[in-house]
């Protein structure tokens, strides 16, 4: 069995694989993305919840810096600009292709077996039932396409303090957090599974 740490682990892992996958490959540049060059003064302290990803800077690049938030039907990427934000959407319906059934007809019939491997510890065999047995048809799907991005202007400047963009893995809240002239802002975003929305509280 894995742990809930070890599953975070992996999470996180496979993330950043997919991340510098995306960054081996070259790319045009993205129009309309938050930039990061301001004068960074005053380094935020590292985040007190141990499962949280968190940065110094806004994001540029949508594959590898962007921060995900999302219910199984709506998500965002948040960049956490700072003169600039862009929160970019995706609603499950919107996506290339035509509505089609991929459910396997064989996977009930196989989830029985693949619990009693998993629980013998046989992952290997588990994986490859599940594999041949329990994957929609086909084990593709077509890709998702944007919904639309907001995009939000604030007063412009150029050096900022204690900056820090996070995503906390537990609450599944997207922050960012700075100060400018003494003043603190600071912006939430997550997505409500029971509400259906997508929540930006600006302070």
């Amino acid at each position: 069995m894995i742990s809930m740490t070890n599953r975070y682990s992996l999470i996180v892992m496979l993330g950043l694989a997919v991340g510098q996958a995306f960054a081996a490959t070259p790319r045009t540049p993205e129009l309309n993305n938050p930039t990061a060059d301001y004068v960074f003064t005053e380094e935020a302290a590292a985040s007190a919840e141990p499962l949280t990803l968190w940065y110094h800077k806004p994001a540029t690049q949508w594959e590898t810096e962007a921060l995900p938030v999302g219910n199984g039907r709506l998500a965002a990427m948040v960049f956490g600009g700072i003169n600039h934000e862009r929160i970019q959407f995706n609603e499950e319906t919107v996506w290339d292709g035509v509505p089609r059934d991929q459910n396997n007809p064989e996977a009930l019939a196989a989830l029985p077996e693949v619990r009693r491997l998993l629980f013998e510890g046989k992952n290997a065999e588990a994986t490859k039932l599940a594999g041949a047995k329990m994957m929609g048809i086909p084990k593709t799907i077509k890709s998702y396409q944007t919904l639309g991005d907001l995009f939000l202007d604030f007063p412009g400047t150029k050096t900022v303090a204690g900056y820090r963009r996070d995503l906390d893995l537990t609450t599944a809240v997207a922050s960012v957090r700075f100060r400018v002239d003494g003043v603190e802002y600071s912006r939430e975003v997550f997505v409500s599974a029971p509400d259906q929305v997508i929540v930006i509280r600006l302070r």
